[in-house]
């Protein structure tokens, strides 16, 4: 057994058999001599998680994770230096298990890119458990021994391997800073009449709490009832007695939420952003900051509201910089942490797997479905805090994911979890319309129950803005305006309460770019001119390449 205790180390390096003069050995070894590559790669499989999906996930989310990596990288390098005595080959041996664990669910899942993930298709490890298993351990045990058995003076690697994990950091780490610096700025919108409403608007002496809540692709009633089969005009009454007038012939100015959004709050069409950022750009960080820093919000800060936004699991389409952002209560695994659980050792454990593969059982289904409540069941609760009051709720349903029934109990289907709409929908035509209704006819009943919690609980008459971000995407076709079912894509639910306002205010085709227009034309006689209501078509991947939607595909059903 004497190869477990071969104490080679330079002079830099104490072993435990030899403490004499310890202190000073130490302060001799030079910063990069240290073998700090065991923290670095803890520290690797949360950044280059974290990275691609900034855009999705929140920076506090990595906390617990990297906390949870760090303790098992110090556990397996003390358990390492049980066996292999010396500092720097327990420090490899540490390294090379943590490199295993954390890369064997994207072998095993074939979460790789194109190139990588065809080698180890070749070799029959992706999708091939046992192989991968005794391949996993027989590079670690191979490794081990000949970490501990080489005669080599292994101190010497240290520095190039630190610098291969530090280099490993860089682009990821780069990444998460530039999204975090950019997302934490207003993004500049063109001299228009907008900026300058803040200083001409007056004061109010008591002005009314603002809710926004936006279901997320509830359509208009017409096409609920033609597509979908479900009659909603019960629930459209119930709003017309409570107050609320119905523009029953609205539609979308964006068929993609975050377009939507961004539109709405800023109150202005999204051209010159576009012009600015090219048609052939992809990237959705402008608009995420459009909607986080709009001139709505901007607005009603300078005349005294508190904001209050709630989580979503969406975060480019998030308010995540209210005064109150809500996040429901802890307990369940973040976004990220369900992502390297998938793609650590940890996927083999039988009760992950089920996890992973079950909607009834699946960690993001049982958050999403969280998500959802804690919004539903905290918008009454907020009405009793002292006013003026901004509230901003996206709810994100009657859109996919469809894991909820009626009753809003998780549904038992074979569908992954995915957010994916249109043709981009993993699942069947008929599974796409029975999903959709059965959530339509969850979230009706619940939202209503919501806003009567609202005005039982509010002090003065609040301002409700009910409103869907687009229509579903049943006959959506991502690329292609000419194949989309544009009219059902367009079509959405536009319900608004505007205590004391003409009964006109509320026109039948009001949409979401003129809504806050009229809003503070009625609250704070801000005159402002309203746009035309128009529509637009762009895809997935070209999301600034607007197309005007002509009229008539508008008026009617399917495509020509």
């Amino acid at each position: 057994m004497e190869i477990l205790s071969l104490t080679d180390e330079p002079a830099g390096f104490p072993t435990p058999k030899s403490r004499a003069g310890a202190s000073q050995r130490w302060r001799s070894v030079k910063w990069y001599d240290w073998p700090i590559h065991p923290i670095l790669f803890a520290v690797l499989p949360v950044i280059s998680l974290l990275a691609p999906n900034i855009s999705q996930i929140h920076l506090k989310d990595a906390v617990r994770p990297l906390l949870l990596c760090l303790l098992l990288a110090a556990v397996a390098w003390s358990v390492a230096r049980i066996f292999v005595r010396s500092l720097a080959r327990s420090a490899f041996v540490a390294s090379l298990f943590l490199l295993l664990f954390f890369s064997f669910g994207h072998v095993y899942l074939g979460f790789l890119g194109p190139k990588t993930g065809a080698i180890f298709q070749r070799v029959g490890l992706t999708g091939q458990q046992n192989t991968l298993i005794l391949t996993w351990l027989a590079v670690f045990v191979g490794g081990t021994l000949l970490l501990a058995l080489t005669k080599v003076r292994v101190e010497r690697w240290t520095f190039g391997v630190n610098a291969i994990a530090l280099i490993a950091m860089l682009f990821p780490l780069g990444t998460v800073m530039v999204y975090e610096y950019s997302i934490g700025r207003p993004y500049p919108l063109p001299d228009q009449e907008i900026p300058s409403i803040e200083a001409t608007l007056p004061l109010a002496d008591d002005p009314p709490d603002i809710y926004y809540i936006i279901l997320d692709g509830y359509a208009r009633s017409d096409v609920l009832k033609a597509i979908y089969g479900i009659d909603n005009g019960e629930f459209l009454r119930e709003l017309e007695i409570l107050g609320f007038t119905i523009a029953d012939e609205s539609r979308s100015n964006y068929i993609q939420t975050t377009h939507s959004l961004a539109s709405a709050l800023n109150m202005t069409y999204l051209e010159e952003v576009a012009a600015k950022v090219g048609p052939d750009a992809n990237r959705r960080l402008p608009l995420a900051r459009l909607i986080r820093w709009s001139r709505v919000k901007e607005t009603l800060d300078s005349r005294g509201y508190t904001s209050y936004a709630f989580e979503t699991g969406s975060r480019t389409a998030e308010l995540d910089n209210a005064d109150e952002y809500l996040v429901p209560p802890g307990g369940l695994p973040t976004n990220l942490e369900r992502l390297m659980l998938e793609t650590s050792s940890l996927v083999l454990l039988p009760q992950l797997a089920t996890v992973i593969s079950d909607v009834e059982g699946n960690l993001s289904a049982r958050a999403h479905l969280a998500r959802i409540q804690f919004a539903l069941e905290s918008l009454p609760t907020i009405a009793r805090e002292p006013g003026p009051k901004f509230v901003f709720a996206h709810i994100l349903t009657p859109h996919p994911p469809f894991i909820l029934l009626r009753d809003g109990s998780l549904a038992d289907q074979r569908i992954p979890f995915s957010f994916d709409d249109g043709n981009g929908f993993d699942g069947s035509p008929s599974e796409y319309l029975s999903g959709y209704s059965e959530q339509v006819q969850f979230i009706t009943p619940a939202i209503l129950r919501s806003i009567r919690g609202i005005l039982a609980n509010s002090a003065h008459p609040p301002i409700i803005i009910l409103q869907a971000d687009h229509g579903p995407g049943s006959g959506l076709v991502w690329d292609s305006m000419e194949e989309s079912d544009v009219r059902e894509r367009t079509a959405i639910l536009n319900a608004i309460l505007l205590p004391g306002a003409p009964p006109d205010t509320v026109y039948p085709s009001l949409t979401p770019v003129n809504t806050f227009r009229i809003v503070f034309n009625e609250v704070f006689d801000a005159q402002m001119a309203l746009l035309p209501d128009s529509s637009y078509f762009s895809t997935w991947d070209r999301p600034y390449d607007f197309l005007l939607i002509p009229e008539e595909r508008l008026r009617t059903n399917g495509h020509p």
